[in-house]
């Protein structure tokens, strides 16, 4: 089966609105131990405006084998190729007044930045987090109304990669730009219903503009 790639929709894209995606990974999911080892920030443009690994710090001690069976990130190579987390706390500074935004079910991503400043000196995170539906509210996005579930659907049927941050940072932003970018979702639209004439299943239901 062809899967299409976010990386060749036609670019570029125009940003909507201040705003940013991101995923966190993390040792595993202990509510006081776990902490975070991998960050991504995908603009609403489908740009990857980060993604690094962090090392762990001393008293980092967690790890969990089944988280590390899912994103597929190792002890050593953190060690190897993980940045020091003030210099992660450093860049996630630097965006400034920024929104971001994660996805409804991903609270511990929260939990776990929290913990990444906590541990670094205790400064505050400049930018503010809001969870990817409640992102409607308030005029914030220029918006259409979806079938419940809609972009979901979509962008499972045309992206489909590995588990990582910056992958699932990426599907969250094509997730949103679905709902506010007609000329995406034509696009995303288009390719989903190829792949299903391929799979030879019905297409996806059409959709006010």
């Amino acid at each position: 089966m062809k899967v299409m790639s976010m990386r060749t929709l036609p670019k570029p894209y125009l940003t909507i609105g201040n705003r940013l995606f991101m995923d966190v990974e993390a040792s595993g999911l202990h509510p006081d131990l776990s902490y975070p080892i991998q960050i991504a920030l995908v603009d609403d443009a489908l740009n990857v405006r980060h993604d690094f690994l962090i090392r762990p710090m001393a008293h980092w001690r967690h790890w969990s084998d089944e988280a590390e069976s899912i994103h597929g990130i190792s002890r050593q190579r953190l060690e190897a190729e993980g940045i020091p987390a003030e210099e992660a706390v450093q860049r996630l500074m630097a965006l400034g007044k920024r929104t971001v935004f994660l996805d409804d079910g991903e609270n511990k991503d929260r939990q776990w930045i929290t913990k990444l400043f906590a541990d670094c000196g205790g400064l505050q995170k400049p930018f503010e987090f809001r969870h990817f539906k409640s992102g409607r509210a308030g005029g914030d996005t220029l918006g259409v109304q979806l079938e419940e579930g809609e972009s979901d659907r979509l962008v499972s049927k045309v992206f489909k990669h590995p588990h990582s941050a910056v992958n699932d940072a990426m599907q969250l932003a094509a997730r949103w730009r679905i709902r506010e970018d007609a000329e995406f979702r034509a696009e995303v639209k288009a390719a989903a219903n190829r792949i299903a004439a391929e799979e030879q299943e019905p297409e996806v239901p059409t959709f006010s503009t």
